[in-house]
């Protein structure tokens, strides 16, 4: 009877943490705590469909088969990829989030800032090449993205090694297409903005500007834009090299 009652007691908060994951999964903004939150919420869930199929050891049996086969994936050696490829999903990933309101500190569809939009167009890349090709060495690498939050400062300081400086450069007007790619982006030098070329003499950027609506937008140069017109950093994520 107490077994009974106990199985009960543990499939309801199960049932309770789903909506607890989508709730965390749609908040917009992704401080440590909310991460840390959201692995916490997914372990419990992984726990306890694990008590609950314990009794039926067919069904047990094949949880921790397909828990171990995803660690052995997720665990799998490096493997090489395409640069280009990534580069042009990076610069897709991107657009999808054409549109969404600019939110300090948010990282989703959502809700997203400057620095956010840059990581999460990678992270996004990332995890759909690796999967789509089986290299798990893509999906580690987007999920330490994910994990280690950065600035527009951080990514012009070259952030763990995430990107490369190649130039700097007076305004992003005054660039010279012929010396980047789609997917470099551009930090302005006081750290506070980031914006990725996507190609065509256009930018991306979270624009924090009530006068374009708060918003992601893409803007073709010459433009009048502010951060069109200061002193930038011209920087690569590494693995788009």
């Amino acid at each position: 009877m107490f077994a009974k009652g106990w199985k009960k007691g543990v499939f309801a908060i199960w049932l309770l943490l789903w909506p607890l994951l989508l709730v965390i999964h749609l908040y917009p903004i992704r401080i440590a705590a909310v991460r840390l939150g959201l692995l916490l919420v997914v372990f419990l869930i992984w726990l306890g469909m694990l008590l609950l199929c314990w009794n039926r050891k067919s069904v047990r049996w094949a949880w921790f088969i397909i828990s171990f086969i995803f660690v052995i994936c997720c665990l799998w050696p490096k493997r090489t990829y395409n640069p280009q490829i990534l580069r042009e999903e990076y610069i897709n990933s991107l657009l999808t989030y054409k549109g969404v309101p600019y939110v300090w500190g948010g990282e989703n569809k959502r809700g997203i800032d400057c620095s956010g939009l840059m990581r999460c167009g990678l992270i996004d890349a990332e995890v759909k090449r690796g999967i789509a090709t089986l290299n798990p060495s893509l999906v580690r690498a987007g999920f330490s993205l994910w994990w280690n939050d950065c600035s527009a400062r951080a990514m012009k300081e070259e952030f763990q090694g995430r990107t490369r400086l190649l130039f700097t450069a007076a305004s992003i007007n005054q660039i010279d297409d012929a010396k980047i790619k789609p997917g470099d982006i551009a930090v302005t030098s006081n750290g506070v903005h980031v914006l990725a070329y996507v190609g065509n003499q256009t930018w991306i950027e979270a624009d924090p500007n009530e006068i374009v609506g708060d918003q992601v937008i893409e803007v073709k140069t010459p433009a009048r834009n502010a951060w069109f017109n200061m002193p930038v950093h011209v920087m690569r994520w590494r693995e788009l090299e």
